[in-house]
């Protein structure tokens, strides 16, 4: 019995594990496709499209934010 019980508790650490990973992964990309598009709306002078960019930096920024505390 405390075999399965170790067992499932390193399968359940291995699995947490790889979703961090997965989301941490998944957030990285989301901030350079954010960043490409930050540095077209600059290079377009596209000032409300800026705005908007900025806006969804500073959200990605509290979310990266939130899954620190998380851990």
């Amino acid at each position: 019995m405390k075999k399965l019980l170790l067992t499932a508790a390193v399968a359940g650490a291995t699995g947490y594990a790889a979703y961090r990973l997965f989301q941490a992964n998944q957030t990285a990309m989301e901030e350079k496709m954010l960043n490409k598009k930050l540095r077209r709306a600059w290079d377009r002078e596209d000032f409300e499209e800026l705005q908007e960019v900025v806006q969804e930096l500073s959200t990605l920024e509290v979310k990266k934010l939130m899954n620190e505390l998380a851990d």
